[in-house]
């Protein structure tokens, strides 16, 4: 099953040096040779599951987000991953309330290049099974605004969700902070793929947007 062989690959993945701290990049002793992630949890959808329409309602997100077959006609299934931080990392956290803990940006900065290459591994392995797969975050259509000068409507907002998609995918609800409450928690960060090839859905073990 091709969600064998990517959970597989990512497993192989975390136990790489790229998921970990090293002493010359470490902020402070306690972050030394720290793990950033656990194992992770995948979700999938169809690629025209109706779901994603509902996410181009100006309440939810707006009709600049764009769907899946939008960012790739041929998709099939998106695939969804939620990479959960290791207990330091969220441990840590909780003992600042003012800033985020060092172990925190680590999470943040090296965490998100680890993401970055197994994201990147990811699609080299489905490319060796002759699946073709997109990354839309890593697209040159995709954008990220903070505040717009122009447009209220864009504030705060991209044209590709990953905690949307992965609340599509069956991964988790929202809580009051808008993050998304996972099986492992809310502590991690997101990452989704388009592929041509198409997998059984993950069953989405809720009906409302804040559930959990």
């Amino acid at each position: 099953m091709i969600e064998n062989t990517l959970r597989a690959k990512i497993l192989t993945m975390l136990d790489e040096d790229i998921n970990f701290i090293t002493e010359e990049i470490a902020l402070n002793e306690n972050s030394k040779g720290m793990k950033i992630f656990n194992e992770p949890l995948i979700g999938f959808a169809k690629a025209d599951d109706q779901m994603f329409n509902k996410l181009k309602d100006e309440s939810i997100i707006g009709e600049h987000f764009r769907l899946p077959l939008e960012w790739f006609s041929s998709g099939k299934t998106v695939i969804s991953v939620f990479f959960p931080f290791t207990n330091r990392i969220r441990e840590e956290n909780a003992k600042i309330r003012d800033w985020p803990a060092p172990e925190w940006l680590h999470g943040r900065i090296e965490g998100q290049n680890f993401i970055n290459y197994v994201m990147k591994e990811l699609i080299k392995e489905l490319e060796n099974m002759d699946i073709r797969a997109i990354e839309p975050a890593k697209d040159n259509r995709f954008f990220s605004r903070g505040s717009s000068p122009t447009d209220d409507k864009l504030t705060f907002t991209s044209n590709w969700s990953e905690r949307h998609v992965a609340f599509v995918c069956g991964l988790g609800t929202f809580c009051l902070s808008k993050g998304l409450i996972t099986k492992k928690g809310v502590a991690g960060r997101f990452a989704s793929l388009i592929i041509d090839v198409e997998i059984e859905s993950s069953v989405r073990e809720y009906s409302n947007y804040d559930e959990y």
